[in-house]
């Protein structure tokens, strides 16, 4: 099958046509492909008039799905993208570059708290460096990774289930405990650390993260609290309402640097650590290159945990 011939048929619609038939959701594809669900829709259309026959159907029941003449384009042309890949790893290979950059593929929380201070400390890992997209969630994250579009993903691992990566190899690069966010004026601020049992009377601010919302529940459950719940999706109103005393937070450590100025950080006892970790292919851990960029995140999660810390056992000393 020619690519880019006088069929007219592109490999970047091919892969979105493969993306929508993995995922089953005109959404879900369009992250994968890390472009607009109207940007999709686009290329699938263009792929459409160069065979000039339906390759995609969408119903609000069942989501996105192939027709026959999609499965069949779909399981003919996996083989071919597979052989152009090798061909331009082949080409560049040729021109001296021995390495593509690592590609780590990350929800936006470990973007923002842990990959950009490891960039920060070390541009570079061991020859052509690593480039990051930023996944919709963990699950996205290690979906990148089993479908070639990232050699590693790095998560949290809040409920211990990291075993769901389906095949991938985990490493685990530290651990952490979430601190207590507050605002300046509540009564759990400046009093030391503060156990989950006594936020019994405090509003909880749910965040947009589902992975932290659904570790703050099973941790108020298992300490028997029901709390009062404000559920907001997005990031900048959830940190506005803690740091206007509207509730309590949870806060990562790593994220402590995002925080607003009147936010105080209280040591919260009464939660389980939960850890991060990396994900990649079976064989891949190994490489240097990986070997190098988990050994980064670890020092920077290590030293992000460490400096959040601090921070938390200096805020009573800092409202007195």
């Amino acid at each position: 099958m020619p690519i880019n011939g006088g069929s007219g048929i592109d490999s970047r619609r091919l892969r979105a046509l493969q993306a929508v038939g993995q995922s089953g959701s005109l959404a879900a594809a369009a992250r994968r492909m890390r472009m607009s669900i109207s940007g999709l829709r686009y290329q699938l259309d263009e792929l459409e008039r160069s065979v000039g026959v339906p390759l995609v159907r969408t119903s609000p029941q069942s989501g996105a799905t192939l027709t026959p003449a999609g499965v069949v384009l779909v399981d003919g042309s996996s083989a071919v993208l597979a052989e152009l890949d090798e061909l331009v790893d082949r080409a560049r290979r040729a021109e001296g570059d021995k390495r593509r950059p690592l590609r780590v593929a990350a929800p936006w929380t470990v973007v923002a708290g842990l990959l950009l201070d490891a960039v920060a400390s070390d541009l570079r890992v061991g020859g052509p460096g690593w480039q990051v997209d930023v996944a919709a969630s963990r699950d996205d994250a290690l979906m990148a990774v089993r479908d070639g579009a990232a050699d590693v993903a790095v998560a949290a691992d809040w409920a211990r289930d990291r075993a769901d990566s389906g095949g991938l190899v985990c490493r685990e690069l530290f651990s952490a405990t979430y601190l207590l966010a507050v605002g300046a004026g509540s009564d759990l601020a400046g009093g030391g650390s503060v156990d989950v049992r006594q936020t019994a009377g405090q509003a909880w601010i749910m965040g947009p993260s589902a992975g932290t919302r659904r570790f703050l529940d099973v941790q108020l459950e298992s300490a028997r609290v029901v709390p009062k719940r404000i559920v907001t999706s997005d990031s900048m109103e959830y940190m506005t309402m803690i740091d206007a005393g509207v509730g309590v937070g949870l806060a990562e450590p790593i994220l402590t640097g995002l925080l607003r100025p009147r936010t105080v950080l209280v040591p919260l006892t009464g939660v389980t650590s939960y850890r991060y970790f990396a994900a990649c292919p079976d064989g891949r851990q190994d490489d240097p290159q990986v070997r190098a960029l988990l050994a980064l995140l670890t020092r920077a999660g290590r030293r992000q945990v460490d400096l959040a810390g601090w921070k938390a056992h200096r805020a009573p000393e800092a409202i007195r």
